[in-house]
Protein backbone atom coordinates (compact mmCIF):
# COMPACT_ATOMS: atom_id res chain seq x y z
CA UNK A 1 0.00 0.00 0.00
CA UNK A 2 1.45 3.39 -0.99
CA UNK A 3 2.31 5.86 1.70
CA UNK A 4 0.11 8.97 1.78
CA UNK A 5 1.62 12.15 0.23
CA UNK A 6 2.73 14.80 2.61
CA UNK A 7 0.95 18.12 2.09
CA UNK A 8 3.25 21.18 2.38
CA UNK A 9 2.23 24.84 2.69
CA UNK A 10 3.30 28.29 3.86
CA UNK A 11 3.11 29.00 7.50
CA UNK A 12 1.86 32.28 8.88
CA UNK A 13 5.35 33.22 10.07
CA UNK A 14 6.83 32.71 6.60
CA UNK A 15 4.05 34.78 5.09
CA UNK A 16 4.66 37.61 7.51
CA UNK A 17 8.41 37.52 6.81
CA UNK A 18 7.79 37.64 3.04
CA UNK A 19 5.40 40.56 3.41
CA UNK A 20 7.88 42.44 5.60
CA UNK A 21 10.69 41.97 3.08
CA UNK A 22 8.40 43.13 0.25
CA UNK A 23 7.39 46.24 2.17
CA UNK A 24 11.04 47.06 2.89
CA UNK A 25 11.97 46.66 -0.77
CA UNK A 26 9.11 48.95 -1.81
CA UNK A 27 10.07 51.54 0.82
CA UNK A 28 13.72 51.55 -0.24
CA UNK A 29 12.75 51.81 -3.91
CA UNK A 30 10.38 54.70 -3.15
CA UNK A 31 13.08 56.54 -1.19
CA UNK A 32 15.62 56.02 -3.95
CA UNK A 33 13.16 57.26 -6.57
CA UNK A 34 12.31 60.28 -4.47
CA UNK A 35 15.97 61.23 -4.09
CA UNK A 36 16.68 60.61 -7.76
CA UNK A 37 13.66 62.68 -8.77
CA UNK A 38 14.69 65.54 -6.50
CA UNK A 39 18.26 65.48 -7.81
CA UNK A 40 17.03 65.36 -11.39
CA UNK A 41 14.67 68.27 -10.81
CA UNK A 42 17.53 70.23 -9.25
CA UNK A 43 19.85 69.54 -12.16
CA UNK A 44 17.10 70.35 -14.63
CA UNK A 45 16.40 73.60 -12.82
CA UNK A 46 20.09 74.54 -12.90
CA UNK A 47 20.25 73.63 -16.57
CA UNK A 48 17.22 75.78 -17.38
CA UNK A 49 18.73 78.63 -15.37
CA UNK A 50 22.04 78.35 -17.21
CA UNK A 51 20.25 78.20 -20.56
CA UNK A 52 18.23 81.30 -19.73
CA UNK A 53 21.40 83.16 -18.67
CA UNK A 54 23.12 82.15 -21.91
CA UNK A 55 20.20 83.38 -24.02
CA UNK A 56 20.05 86.63 -22.08
CA UNK A 57 23.79 87.22 -22.50
CA UNK A 58 23.56 86.49 -26.24
CA UNK A 59 20.83 89.14 -26.63
CA UNK A 60 22.81 91.59 -24.50
CA UNK A 61 26.01 91.10 -26.49
CA UNK A 62 24.09 91.72 -29.72
CA UNK A 63 22.77 95.00 -28.35
CA UNK A 64 26.24 96.09 -27.22
CA UNK A 65 27.83 95.10 -30.53
CA UNK A 66 25.22 97.22 -32.31
CA UNK A 67 26.39 100.34 -30.47
CA UNK A 68 26.81 103.55 -32.41
CA UNK A 69 29.02 106.61 -31.82
CA UNK A 70 26.25 109.16 -31.12
CA UNK A 71 27.28 112.80 -30.86
CA UNK A 72 25.49 115.12 -28.42
CA UNK A 73 26.19 118.42 -26.68
CA UNK A 74 27.17 118.72 -23.05
CA UNK A 75 25.86 121.33 -20.60
CA UNK A 76 28.31 123.93 -22.00
CA UNK A 77 27.21 123.30 -25.58
CA UNK A 78 30.37 121.43 -26.56
CA UNK A 79 30.00 118.29 -28.70
CA UNK A 80 31.01 114.87 -27.42
CA UNK A 81 29.85 111.27 -27.45
CA UNK A 82 26.84 109.88 -25.64
CA UNK A 83 28.78 107.22 -23.76
CA UNK A 84 29.40 106.89 -20.06
CA UNK A 85 31.13 103.82 -18.72
CA UNK A 86 32.04 103.04 -15.13
CA UNK A 87 33.07 99.94 -13.23
CA UNK A 88 29.44 99.24 -12.32
CA UNK A 89 27.97 99.68 -15.81
CA UNK A 90 27.51 101.80 -18.92
CA UNK A 91 25.09 103.95 -20.91
CA UNK A 92 25.23 104.18 -24.71
CA UNK A 93 23.17 104.25 -27.91
CA UNK A 94 22.60 101.07 -29.91
CA UNK A 95 21.06 100.29 -33.29
CA UNK A 96 20.26 96.73 -32.12
CA UNK A 97 18.03 97.18 -29.07
CA UNK A 98 16.24 94.25 -27.45
CA UNK A 99 12.75 95.73 -27.22
CA UNK A 100 12.52 98.67 -29.64
CA UNK A 101 11.50 97.74 -33.17
CA UNK A 102 13.34 99.44 -36.06
CA UNK A 103 14.49 102.36 -33.91
CA UNK A 104 17.73 103.11 -32.07
CA UNK A 105 17.61 103.16 -28.30
CA UNK A 106 19.62 104.31 -25.34
CA UNK A 107 20.59 101.35 -23.18
CA UNK A 108 21.88 101.01 -19.64
CA UNK A 109 23.72 97.86 -18.65
CA UNK A 110 24.75 97.61 -15.02
CA UNK A 111 25.23 95.41 -11.99
CA UNK A 112 22.71 95.38 -9.18
CA UNK A 113 22.75 93.73 -5.77
CA UNK A 114 20.33 90.85 -5.44
CA UNK A 115 17.85 91.18 -2.60
CA UNK A 116 16.80 87.56 -2.22
CA UNK A 117 17.59 87.28 1.47
CA UNK A 118 20.67 85.12 1.05
CA UNK A 119 23.68 85.71 3.27
CA UNK A 120 26.09 85.75 0.32
CA UNK A 121 26.43 89.06 -1.56
CA UNK A 122 25.57 88.35 -5.19
CA UNK A 123 25.11 90.52 -8.26
CA UNK A 124 22.60 90.43 -11.07
CA UNK A 125 23.24 91.86 -14.54
CA UNK A 126 20.48 94.27 -15.59
CA UNK A 127 19.58 95.71 -19.00
CA UNK A 128 17.35 98.78 -19.39
CA UNK A 129 16.24 100.44 -22.60
CA UNK A 130 14.74 103.76 -23.71
CA UNK A 131 13.54 103.83 -27.30
CA UNK A 132 14.36 106.91 -29.40
CA UNK A 133 11.20 106.52 -31.46
CA UNK A 134 9.79 110.02 -31.85
CA UNK A 135 12.78 111.55 -29.99
CA UNK A 136 15.81 113.48 -31.19
CA UNK A 137 18.76 112.87 -28.87
CA UNK A 138 21.01 115.94 -29.15
CA UNK A 139 21.67 116.88 -25.53
CA UNK A 140 23.54 114.75 -23.02
CA UNK A 141 21.19 115.74 -20.21
CA UNK A 142 17.93 114.81 -21.94
CA UNK A 143 15.48 112.84 -19.81
CA UNK A 144 14.65 109.53 -21.46
CA UNK A 145 11.85 107.01 -20.85
CA UNK A 146 13.58 103.82 -19.69
CA UNK A 147 10.42 101.73 -19.94
CA UNK A 148 11.94 98.30 -20.67
CA UNK A 149 13.97 96.25 -18.20
CA UNK A 150 15.44 92.75 -18.27
CA UNK A 151 17.52 90.81 -15.73
CA UNK A 152 20.13 89.14 -17.92
CA UNK A 153 21.89 86.94 -15.35
CA UNK A 154 21.69 86.24 -11.63
CA UNK A 155 23.80 84.82 -8.81
CA UNK A 156 27.05 86.42 -9.98
CA UNK A 157 29.87 86.72 -7.46
CA UNK A 158 31.98 89.02 -9.65
CA UNK A 159 30.78 91.54 -12.22
CA UNK A 160 32.63 94.63 -13.46
CA UNK A 161 33.19 96.63 -16.66
CA UNK A 162 36.35 98.02 -18.31
CA UNK A 163 36.88 100.15 -21.44
CA UNK A 164 39.74 100.25 -23.94
CA UNK A 165 40.54 103.30 -26.01
CA UNK A 166 42.29 106.66 -26.20
CA UNK A 167 42.51 108.88 -23.16
CA UNK A 168 41.34 111.87 -25.23
CA UNK A 169 40.87 113.18 -28.74
CA UNK A 170 44.18 115.03 -28.42
CA UNK A 171 45.96 111.77 -27.52
CA UNK A 172 44.54 110.12 -30.59
CA UNK A 173 45.53 113.01 -32.89
CA UNK A 174 49.08 113.07 -31.51
CA UNK A 175 49.56 109.32 -31.93
CA UNK A 176 51.24 109.73 -35.32
CA UNK A 177 53.94 111.96 -33.82
CA UNK A 178 54.25 110.38 -30.38
CA UNK A 179 55.00 106.62 -30.33
CA UNK A 180 54.28 106.57 -26.59
CA UNK A 181 50.66 107.51 -27.20
CA UNK A 182 48.80 104.22 -26.89
CA UNK A 183 45.33 103.02 -26.13
CA UNK A 184 44.78 101.48 -22.70
CA UNK A 185 42.14 100.06 -20.39
CA UNK A 186 40.08 102.38 -18.18
CA UNK A 187 37.76 101.74 -15.28
CA UNK A 188 35.79 104.86 -16.26
CA UNK A 189 35.24 106.36 -19.71
CA UNK A 190 33.22 109.52 -20.41
CA UNK A 191 32.62 110.24 -24.08
CA UNK A 192 31.76 113.88 -23.35
CA UNK A 193 35.12 114.53 -21.71
CA UNK A 194 37.37 112.45 -23.96
CA UNK A 195 35.43 113.33 -27.16
CA UNK A 196 36.08 109.71 -28.04
CA UNK A 197 34.26 106.44 -27.65
CA UNK A 198 36.07 103.33 -26.38
CA UNK A 199 37.02 100.76 -28.96
CA UNK A 200 36.46 97.73 -26.76
CA UNK A 201 34.41 96.75 -23.76
CA UNK A 202 35.41 94.05 -21.27
CA UNK A 203 33.03 92.32 -18.89
CA UNK A 204 34.53 90.39 -15.99
CA UNK A 205 31.98 87.79 -14.91
CA UNK A 206 32.93 85.28 -12.22
CA UNK A 207 36.53 85.00 -13.34
CA UNK A 208 35.67 84.95 -17.05
CA UNK A 209 36.62 87.82 -19.36
CA UNK A 210 34.39 88.73 -22.32
CA UNK A 211 35.67 91.40 -24.76
CA UNK A 212 33.39 93.09 -27.29
CA UNK A 213 34.27 95.56 -30.05
CA UNK A 214 32.58 98.97 -30.01
CA UNK A 215 32.32 101.59 -32.77
CA UNK A 216 35.10 104.08 -31.99
CA UNK A 217 34.88 107.39 -33.83
CA UNK A 218 36.24 110.80 -33.04
CA UNK A 219 36.77 114.05 -34.83
CA UNK A 220 35.07 112.95 -38.07
CA UNK A 221 31.75 112.22 -36.37
CA UNK A 222 31.90 115.47 -34.39
CA UNK A 223 32.65 117.47 -37.53
CA UNK A 224 29.63 115.88 -39.25
CA UNK A 225 27.50 116.75 -36.23
CA UNK A 226 28.61 120.39 -36.29
CA UNK A 227 28.09 120.62 -40.05
CA UNK A 228 24.51 119.39 -39.64
CA UNK A 229 23.64 122.19 -37.18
Amino acid sequence: MAAPRRVTGVTMVELLVAMTVTILVIAIASLAYSRFSGEWDGRLGRFEGARADYQGLAVLFEALSGGVAWVVRDAAGEPGFYFLGREEGLTMVTLSPVFADSYPAVIRVFRERQSDGTAEALWQLVYEEASLEGLVLREAGQRLPFAARMVVARDLRELSFEYHGWASLEARLSADDDPRAVRRWFGEYDGLLTRQQPERLRLLIDGQSVVLALPAQGREAINQFLAAD
